[in-house]
């Protein structure tokens, strides 16, 4: 877990860099609700998320319910604002928590009470603060302009401390894990949701946050997924399949983004031992590229994903395509990092074979 002090070093260096932007302070909106899509912004300065779920408002009653706030001015106290009353231990890191049933009015109220009357404030997190709340809180603080300041967050998080970086590796340990336990699970016989119990059954009880997946298999291992909430299907799995599962999750906040492709209870066929191989040798050269990157900072090394060959590249009745939001097999997300020059690269080849198995 992150420390108390580390929590609180955030927040002074995020205060720094509202500084250096001209800004009075910022103010930062996350879901929580369960989700786990727009969580991080508070999530990061605070250790706070809220579970209690999102349900929609009822005037003078609640509002943004599965919600929370913080309001950091450049000089002044910071201020929680969420929607439990009860928590457990540890508490988040915060000079004022608040606990209210209308987290905008309690974000409007905590910047009139905190920050200057006047002035430029940073929002982080707006993606997921709707129109209808948005409105509400530039109507309640027209004396100051709000501006949109993601690239403040992003840029906090670019530098990773020894208690990141552990619990990076921790994540990735857990997501290849979860995949490895789905692998096992896929024989002749087996249902698409049994493949998935078994990788979520493993992130839950390891501690982990399950996020989501997709996975397919036999006629439609080239699609990501079935088109309905359950990212996986009633169908049972035969002998010589490709089974296709991209999951993701996260330890603490710090994710893992695995995919791994396999064929069922025979040997590949000679185009499925392609396709899968393609998968493979790309990552070989798209890491050593990578890395080469961010040993030296030189991005040239990047280009030797474009030019990785294979079996499959020379088979021209078969189409191969990078970054295509289809495919049969995948790959694991590979991000590498710097801690000390904040280079980041993020690896993810995706290979297609127009065919069904």
């Amino acid at each position: 877990m992150i420390e108390p002090d580390e929590y609180q070093n955030r927040q002074t260096t995020a205060r720094h860099a509202a500084r250096d932007h001209g800004l009075c302070g910022i103010i930062v909106w996350s879901r929580g609700g369960s989700t786990q899509d727009h969580y991080a912004e508070v999530y990061y300065l605070t250790g706070f998320y809220t579970h209690y779920p999102f349900i929609p408002d009822v005037s003078e009653v609640w509002r943004a319910r599965g919600h929370c706030a913080l309001a950091l001015p450049v000089d002044g106290p910071s201020t929680l604002i969420l929607d439990v009353m009860r928590r457990q231990a540890p508490e988040p890191i915060a000079d004022n928590i608040v606990f209210t049933e209308d987290v905008v009015d309690g974000l409007a109220c905590a910047v009139e009470e905190t920050f200057p009357r006047r002035g430029d404030i940073g929002l982080l997190g707006g993606e997921s603060l709707t129109w209808r709340w948005g409105e509400a809180l530039l109507s309640r603080l027209a004396a100051h302009r709000i501006i949109e300041a993601d690239d403040i967050g992003a840029s906090l998080r670019s530098i990773k401390t020894e208690s990141e970086i552990r619990l990076i590796r921790e994540a990735g340990a857990l997501g290849a894990a979860a995949v490895d336990a789905a692998m096992a699970a896929a024989v002749p016989g087996a249902l698409e949701a049994e493949v998935a119990a078994a990788a979520v059954r493993l992130v839950v009880a390891s501690g982990g946050a399950f996020y989501g997946m997709g996975l397919s298999s036999g006629p439609w291992a080239h699609t990501f997924s079935p088109s309905q909430p359950a990212a996986y299907s009633r169908r049972k799995i035969e002998a010589g399949d490709m089974v296709r599962l991209d999951i993701y999750g996260s330890v603490y906040g710090y994710l893992f983004d695995f995919g791994r492709s396999r064929v069922v209870g025979t040997r590949p066929t000679q185009e499925q031992q392609q396709l899968l191989a393609a998968v493979r040798d790309s990552v070989n050269a798209g890491t050593e590229g990578a890395t080469h990157w961010v040993l030296t900072g030189d991005r040239r090394g990047l280009h030797a994903i474009l030019h990785w060959k294979s079996a499959l590249v020379c088979t021209s009745r078969l189409s191969v395509e990078l970054r295509h939001p289809v495919w049969a097999a995948q790959t694991t997300r590979i991000t590498f990092w710097s801690p000390r020059k904040g280079l980041r690269s993020s690896l993810r080849p995706r290979t297609n074979i127009w065919r069904n198995y």
